[in-house]
Parts: structure tokens; C-alpha cells; sequence
């Protein structure tokens, strides 16, 4: 927040023109390039490109660095997308129905952002991976950064694009980190080819998060789940704020109706789209340190079904009052945090990871 105050510039109306004026020329990028690097541990020659905070229309904001080696971790070219922060952003997530994307279809809004994306950083990256060979490529990103880094990667591997812009680039390593990604690819029979592209894509939710659940599909169920709770008989004094309140118990047949799938009829572009990576890591809190502080874990799930085996695209809407304040990025840093402490730290008796049981998925969650 404070890098973003920051960084802000000063938009001034006068009449019908809206002028944008930085609040002290030149500094404002010198100072998010600061304390980025600050927090990265890079030096400031390493960031190639750093875009606007305001962005631009149709653009999802951005930053390219370079990531130098460190002991074994190899050095990568990093391009990180931003979340949702402007008015195109907010029309972005809205564009929900599905067009064709990498042989099966895609999330619109954020089929069309990574598309927009890769035609203004091409050449930059491909610049910096010639420059730096050995160099892996890394996206990630956050919530509308994470569904765009996704769709990227899958673009990028599927239809080997770095092998055909060069060469010398056929080796490259890419892989994908994305942090509250929304459900953004469907494709009815998942072929090797798509099955590859996902590979090192390393999706993760955290919580109650309702973002990596908010498909046309879900929306959908929702609404069909409403109206049927709406239509339920009251009874002739009225008993839905009685049931509200708790103070009448709900029906076993109601509370039937809210667990079943329903089956709706088939609509064009409201496909079940989902996470299109191999599992989704499923960050939640199991416990407090000897220092009160929360201790996660993450379980591996299915993004899709498997057989009789339901994936996180089957499950419902979460409607909770932590389903906002859990998607945002602070929550994932420190849950991501908790789990590497755990993992590297011998001394702590939990491993930072299950293994899901042999059930549905929403068997678990609930």
C-alpha cells in the first residue's frame, strides 16, 4: 500500500479533461524500483521493466527482472503480472464466459489479457533470455495476474513459442507460480499435449478464498441454489428467519437441496473452466507456534475430475465472511511462509503438506 501511495500520480479534472501529473517528477519510479529491490534482494539493473500502477487500458499491469543465480537455484527471467487494481482490471474479471484458447477454451477476459500481454513484453524477454542463456523463464502472478500467468504459460508451451521465436531458445525452462487463481481452462478430453503445458504450472489457494472458485459455472449453480432456497415452502407463518435465526431447525430435505449438484441444462461459454495446473496446493491453518503464530499446511487437489473423483471445479461457491480478506496477497505470503519454515526447519514435528484421502474434495472441505 505504502509503495503504491508512493508511486500514486495525481489525476486533475479540468472541465471534461482529465490530466495525469506525477507528484514529483522522476522520483515515483525510482522509488517503487527501490523498495521492489529492497524486498527482492535485486539490484536495480535487474528490473528491465516496471509498468505504471495506473496501467494502461486493456494491459494487466507488470514488472520483468532479472533473477541472478543463488547457490543451486538457477537464474530466471521473471515476469510478474499484477491482480485486479483498475477499472480494466475489474472489466477483465467480469468477461467470465469462455472462448477458444490452446485447443480448448478459456476464461475471456483473461484469454484475451494474456494475449495483450505477451504482445507488449515479447521482445524484452525474449532479449533477456538471449542475453542470460541457461536462464529458466518464470511467470507468476496474483489473483487476475495469476489466471493471466496460467494462460500465458500454456500458450507459451503449447504452442512452443520460445523454440520458434529462436533456437537458441528451444531449452528454455518455463514455469509458472499462480497465487488465488481463478478457474480460467476447459478442455473435454485433456490431451498429452495440454497435459505437458500444465506441468510446471504450481497453482495454490489459500483458506476460504472465493476467487479460485468463481466460474461462470459456479455462478451459475449459485444462482440456481438460490432460487430454489427462495422457492421453498415457509410454511403460512413464514420460517425463513426463524431458520435464520436458529431458532427452527432446517429441514433435512432443504439441507439436502444445498449439498446436491444440480443438473443444469448445457450453456455455450459457461463451460466448467479450472485451474489449469497438474494439483492446486490448498493452504489452510492447522495450528499456532510456541509463538502464537498461525502454522499452515497445504494439501495437493484435484483441479478436475478424475473418473468418480470430483475436482475443486466441482465444488461450490464458498460463501464466508473471510472469503475477501483470505484472497488477499499478504495472506498467501504468510501461509507460503509458514509451510517453507516447516519444510526446511527439521526441528518441527509437521511436514507443511498432506495428501488428500481417497474421497471427493468437498468431503474434505466441508
Amino acid at each position: 500500500g505504502v509503495s503504491m501511495i508512493d508511486s500514486a500520480n495525481l489525476l486533475q479534472a479540468f472541465n471534461k479533461k482529465v490530466v495525469t501529473v506525477p507528484l514529483v517528477a522522476g522520483s515515483s519510479e525510482k522509488a517503487r524500483k527501490r523498495k521492489t529491490c529492497k524486498y527482492l534482494g535485486l539490484k536495480p539493473e535487474d528490473i528491465i521493466k516496471m509498468t505504471n500502477p495506473g496501467g494502461k487500458k486493456n494491459l494487466v499491469n507488470h514488472f520483468i527482472a532479472i533473477d541472478r543465480p543463488r547457490g543451486k537455484l538457477s537464474g530466471a527471467v521473471v515476469l510478474a503480472i499484477r491482480g485486479t487494481y483498475t477499472l480494466s482490471g475489474v472489466k477483465t474479471d467480469a468477461a467470465l464466459y469462455s472462448q477458444q484458447f490452446c485447443d480448448g477454451r478459456a476464461h475471456s477476459g483473461i484469454a484475451d489479457a494474456a494475449n495483450n500481454l505477451w504482445e507488449e513484453v515479447r521482445e524484452e524477454v525474449l532479449r533477456a533470455l538471449l542475453d542470460n542463456p541457461g536462464f529458466d523463464l518464470v511467470v507468476t502472478g496474483h489473483s487476475l495476474g495469476a489466471g493471466t500467468a496460467a494462460l500465458l504459460t500454456l500458450k507459451l508451451k503449447y504452442e512452443d513459442i520460445l523454440a520458434n521465436e529462436n533456437d537458441y531458445l528451444k531449452d528454455v525452462k518455463i514455469r509458472c507460480y499462480a497465487y488465488a487463481p481463478p478457474p480460467v481452462y476447459y478442455q473435454k478430453d485433456m490431451s498429452e499435449k495440454i497435459k505437458d503445458a500444465m506441468s510446471s504450472i504450481y497453482a495454490f489457494i489459500h483458506e476460504n478464498d472465493c476467487v479460485p472458485f468463481a466460474s461462470a459455472d459456479a455462478l451459475r449453480r449459485l444462482s440456481d441454489l438460490m432460487v430454489k432456497v427462495d422457492n421453498y415452502p415457509k410454511g403460512i407463518f413464514g420460517s425463513s428467519p426463524l431458520m435464520a435465526a436458529g431458532i427452527k431447525p432446517i429441514p433435512e430435505e432443504l439441507s439436502d437441496m444445498v449439498f446436491e449438484d444440480p443438473e443444469l441444462e448445457y450453456m455455450d461459454g459457461a463451460e466448467k473452466l479450472a485451474i489449469p495446473a497438474p494439483f492446486v496446493m490448498w493452504m489452510r491453518h492447522v495450528d499456532d507456534d510456541d509463538k502464537g503464530r498461525p502454522m499452515f499446511n497445504t494439501m495437493f487437489c484435484r483441479p478436475q475430475a478424475e473418473g468418480d473423483m470430483k475436482g475443486t471445479n466441482d465444488l461450490n461457491f464458498h460463501i464466508d465472511e473471510r472469503m475477501v480478506s483470505d484472497h488477499m496477497n499478504p495472506q498467501y505470503e504468510r501461509a507460503l511462509n509458514s509451510i517453507r519454515q516447516q519444510m526446511l526447519n527439521r526441528k518441527l514435528k509437521s511436514d507443511g503438506y498432506v495428501f488428500p484421502p481417497k474421497v471427493n474434495p468437498e468431503e474434505e472441505y466441508n
